[in-house]
């Protein structure tokens, strides 16, 4: 019997071949390519970015980011067996940072490496490229999120009840935010904006004025019932984390292009307590990431060195 091949292919980047000796696998590059146009991925066929997209159809009961799977915003790292596509991630290029996304393996090629070995490639390449690493990992088990620690990414924040409706009809999860490490500076949030996505049932309020926090969550009816979350400057959330309706949940980037950070509060609603209800499963202790950011931030500098 021939040993099969995986190809992974890092669109308008790089290609690699993954070949599979019982459950080990190793990566040989093969050759490499350019597009003069980005924005361009004519080359790639419409069957294969059909295959793609079905393989989160079989596994999610409701995938919100099936746009983005092979968007020209993105480099894309595809995984196949003969012609089965079997895994996928993506790293989306935003300034200074690559925002790791999308990672998928076909349940019936679990446990063989290819996933671990998807995220290696991608957290290489955006280390190669001096990107800025930022991902989210679910709370449903603590696999993705040890292995992200093994990679030396840093925990940054926890969003509990951020996920809705995604494995099963109803259901609500949280997650947890890493990045690479490295220093960081943090935003003033000179502007003020407010950001509702009614299909991922989310609002975001940015702001450094108590006021306008105040009266956009009075006003906006859906801030009951979905996810929010407030950026805020340092000395902002240091005010606000004495007011019993909001809670310190650590730090995040509102605009990717500056990579700068925020102070992230999460608005107590009943998403927020049922978040807090549900098993949430955390290889690093919440407490603790909750202390490193606040430890960041009381800081005098404007500077955050963020660090295993």
């Amino acid at each position: 019997m021939a040993i099969p091949k995986w190809v992974v292919s890092l669109a308008r980047r790089e290609t690699f071949i993954l070949t599979r000796t019982h459950v080990n696998l190793r990566c040989v590059e093969l050759f490499k390519y350019k597009i003069l146009d980005p924005s361009h991925k004519g080359f790639i066929d419409n069957t294969l970015i059909s295959k793609v997209q079905a393989l989160f159809i079989k596994h999610y009961y409701s995938y919100h980011y099936l746009h983005q799977v092979m968007s020209p915003d993105r480099v894309d790292i595809i995984c196949i067996d003969e012609d089965l596509v079997i895994g996928y991630c993506s790293v989306q290029l935003k300034g200074i940072c690559g925002i790791l996304s999308n990672l998928i393996v076909d349940s019936d090629y679990q446990g063989l490496g290819i996933g671990r070995n998807l995220e290696k490639i991608r957290i290489k390449y955006c280390r190669y490229k001096r990107l800025n690493v930022y991902v989210s990992c679910t709370t449903v088990d603590k696999r993705s999120q040890k292995f992200k620690s093994e990679l030396s990414l840093v925990p940054i924040n926890v969003k509990y009840g951020y996920r809705y409706n995604v494995y099963e009809r109803n259901d609500l999860s949280s997650a947890v935010t890493y990045i690479s490490q490295g220093n960081y500076r943090f935003a003033d949030c000179a502007e003020e904006e407010i950001t509702l996505n009614y299909e991922l049932r989310r609002i975001r309020i940015v702001s450094k004025r108590w006021d306008y926090i105040k009266s956009k969550i009075s006003s906006i009816p859906e801030c009951k019932e979905f996810y929010v979350d407030i950026l805020v400057t340092r000395e902002m959330a240091k005010e606000m984390t004495e007011i019993s309706d909001f809670k310190f949940q650590g730090l995040d980037f509102n605009h990717f292009y500056e990579g700068k950070l925020h102070c992230l509060l999460q608005f107590k609603n009943n998403i927020y307590n049922r978040g807090i209800e549900i098993n949430n499963k955390f290889y690093v202790n919440s407490d603790q990431i909750f202390e490193m950011a606040w430890n960041l931030i009381t800081k005098k500098n404007d500077k955050a060195i963020v660090y295993v």
